[in-house]
């Protein structure tokens, strides 16, 4: 495996080893191979690869929503499917429920959970105002734009405090003017909340300007061949993507990607 890991004082928290995921139907035709990789506490990780690769399937799998075929995986030294449902998933494609108001998307799960009224409406209330939603707390969700009801989607997740949020390209079907906004929300969220945060994408750009590593996942089957620290240190300002030396290493993580 190419590249090195960052040194932190925090713990590990998310641990592959040996994964390797052939879908039911294919058992001889592995997607994953030998998938090793450690994602340490609070750290905000980026798996890069193109389209097809597998990055969804790395989702589904610390998601518990599948198993792998061969391998192990812990959250926070747990078994995934131990993890107790401090795992967050927030999809591409739009999840807020239609039928549902914004305020009621974002408490739903805290209702599930049976949380103290008085503890719901403050969450629901800080959640509102650090997105921008206050203003649109009374409307149906059906009714936002795509990037509103990112937010929506992104809120309501945290709302229930997940030890890990992965994100399979939530910004995917956004025009660029709203992805460059809610790169910039989900940084704030994730400084406020601290999740441990593994985001999939395959835009070198958006990897770099989040990520604190980068996990390139390439290969048929496909496999961590490198990982490359991110120099850039945070919070971030949106004119960092402008400067030369963002686009020199924008450059470089292309060339690993084609090598």
């Amino acid at each position: 495996m190419g590249g090195s890991y960052i040194t932190r004082k925090t713990k590990q928290f998310v641990s592959l080893q040996g994964i390797h995921y052939a879908f039911p139907d294919s058992p001889f035709k592995p997607l994953l191979r030998n998938l090793h990789f450690n994602v340490q506490s609070n750290e905000f990780v980026v798996i890069l690869g193109p389209s097809g690769i597998g990055k969804t399937t790395v989702l589904r799998l610390l998601a518990g929503l599948i198993a792998p075929t061969q391998g192990t995986i812990l959250v926070n030294n747990q078994p995934v499917l131990q993890s107790n449902g401090k795992i967050g998933l927030v999809f591409q494609h739009y999840t807020a429920f239609p039928w549902l108001s914004v305020e009621q998307n974002i408490e739903f799960g805290l209702k599930m959970q049976k949380t103290p009224k008085k503890i719901q409406s403050q969450k629901v209330n800080h959640l509102l105002e650090i997105t921008k939603l206050t203003a649109h707390k009374n409307q149906f969700a059906n009714l936002l734009s795509g990037g509103q009801k990112q937010r929506v989607a992104l809120a309501r997740t945290l709302a229930l405090e997940p030890a890990l949020l992965l994100l399979d390209e939530p910004f995917g079907a956004l025009d660029s003017i709203t992805r460059q906004q809610l790169q910039q929300y989900l940084l704030k969220l994730q400084r406020e909340f601290k999740p441990t945060t593994i985001l999939v994408t395959h835009d070198i750009e958006e990897a770099l300007f989040l990520s604190d590593r980068i996990f390139i996942l390439q290969k048929q089957p496909a496999t961590i061949t490198a990982v490359i620290n991110n120099p850039f240190s945070k919070p971030r300002d949106p004119n960092l993507k402008a400067t030369p030396a963002f686009q020199k290493f924008k450059q470089k993580i292309a060339k690993t990607l084609t090598d």
